[in-house]
């Protein structure tokens, strides 16, 4: 505090009274050292207001630096300061910050949640706004050929019951859903041989894969925290996890 050394054996600066005191001294000679000739104390002199603003600017330097060290605690402080308003409000404070924190965390882990299923999504070719789209593009496709196919397979049924002198012609338009048909199990990665029923049972094979594919939407949807229930087709269903996964993106950067 002043620049006085002193033994760690006899240093117990707890006893000191809390006082700040002048002294004026007198020389006793060449060699005798010197003599204490009057001792007051300054609390209440005005004449040493710049001393005592000295003592209390290092007083305070020290108080920061053994709090900033973990020595002594700001609410021990403020609490020794006489200072509870304060106190309390610095409490305060770090609980909010503390609860701040918490919601970090919070908002980090559903963040890598998304992040994992993103993941998820890159491993199955459907992470990132353009994958997504395309596989909307790609689906909404595959419905229109499903309900074109279903279509001209009813055409042609009531074709071929209604005269048998078009039968070559029914026969083309099967040929044509056989292989357009064909074309949507390619895309979706599924056999083309092997149908016993014929075009309706690949068919039956398309409309499967779609629902398969719809009900991994959902649940992909459930881990995301979304209700499928809010979304009325597939497309719908994609463009809202495009949506989540874009938000998540956002929040990481």
């Amino acid at each position: 505090m002043c620049g006085k050394q002193a033994s760690l054996r006899n240093f117990d600066p707890e006893s000191f009274v809390n006082e700040i005191y002048v002294q004026k001294v007198r020389g006793l000679g060449r060699g005798r050292g010197f003599k204490v000739t009057s001792r007051i104390p300054i609390f209440d002199k005005p004449d040493y207001d710049g001393i005592r603003e000295m003592i209390a600017n290092r007083a305070i330097e020290l108080l920061a630096t053994l709090e900033k060290n973990g020595d002594v605690s700001l609410g021990y402080i403020l609490t020794e300061l006489g200072l509870d308003e304060e106190r309390e409000a610095l409490e305060a404070k770090e609980a909010i910050e503390e609860e701040n924190q918490a919601e970090h965390a919070i908002s980090e882990e559903k963040i890598g949640a998304l992040s994992q299923t993103v993941e998820k999504l890159n491993s199955e070719n459907l992470t990132g706004k353009q994958e997504i789209q395309t596989l909307m593009e790609k689906i909404s496709g595959l419905e229109q050929h499903v309900k074109s196919a279903e279509a001209a397979t009813d055409e042609s049924r009531r074709a071929k019951d209604a005269s048998e002198s078009s039968k070559e012609e029914s026969e083309a338009v099967l040929s044509s859903i056989e292989s357009d048909t064909a074309s949507l199990l390619r895309r979706l990665g599924l056999p083309t041989i092997g149908y016993r029923g014929g075009v309706e049972e690949m068919l039956d094979a398309v409309e499967q894969e779609l629902l398969s594919l719809d009900v991994k939407i959902d649940r992909l949807l459930d881990r995301m925290g979304l209700s499928p229930t809010r979304y009325d087709d597939l497309g719908e269903k994609i463009e809202a996890i495009a949506d989540e996964v874009a938000a998540a993106r956002a929040l990481n950067e």
